[in-house]
């Protein structure tokens, strides 16, 4: 038999259009930050927002230790249509953001990486990754090392019926230096 541990809750924030089903929260990242009373972690929020007339936006909160907000950004595309965030990463000062959005004109859906300002949410740079063949590409993950580089990984349309397992490597800029695109046949690979 074990014995349970009370657990008080510090706090909770809640965001989002109270109507619509497609808000969610994806990933949750702490950052530490020292300061004159020591180390304490930030918060980081990624998922998606509702907007009419912009429908799904990617948004990402900062909060202190404490549950204070302390920036929201929010990533609108050119289509005005189903933006989702789904990984965060927290680097040297910068915020790290993978999404996809849906790109209703050209019928595709393309990743989107974004380097935000740590201290305000300032956008630095953006990259869009665009699949070979149209369809879908749809990332699950981001990571960055220790020289900088920048890697997704995720799935992409291959043809009418494939998927396969994408990799990419970006430099700090958003340049993709290569991609890598696993598909064996027949098989779904990425779905």
């Amino acid at each position: 038999m074990q014995a349970q541990t009370l657990v008080n809750q510090l706090w909770k924030e809640r965001t989002g259009h109270p109507t619509k089903a497609f808000d969610f929260m994806s990933a949750t990242r702490t950052h530490s930050v020292t300061g004159s009373k020591g180390s304490a972690d930030n918060v980081y929020v990624v998922g998606n927002t509702y907007h009419i007339g912009e429908e799904e936006n990617a948004v990402v909160y900062k909060y202190t230790p404490t549950g204070s907000l302390v920036w929201t950004y929010e990533y609108n595309s050119v289509s005005d249509y189903r933006d989702f965030g789904i990984d965060i990463y927290c680097k040297n000062g910068l915020v790290y953001v993978t999404g996809v959005s849906w790109d209703s004109i050209n019928n595709y859906s393309e990743i989107v990486v974004l380097a935000l300002d740590e201290t305000d949410g300032t956008e630095i740079w953006r990259s869009i990754y665009q699949p070979s063949y149209g369809g879908y590409a749809v990332p699950a993950g981001i990571q960055v090392d220790g020289n900088e580089f920048i890697y997704i990984a995720g799935t992409e349309q291959t043809d009418s019926a494939e998927f396969g397992l994408l990799t990419y490597a970006m430099k700090s800029d958003g340049t993709i230096t290569w991609t890598t695109l696993y598909d064996s046949t027949s098989i779904y690979d990425g779905r």
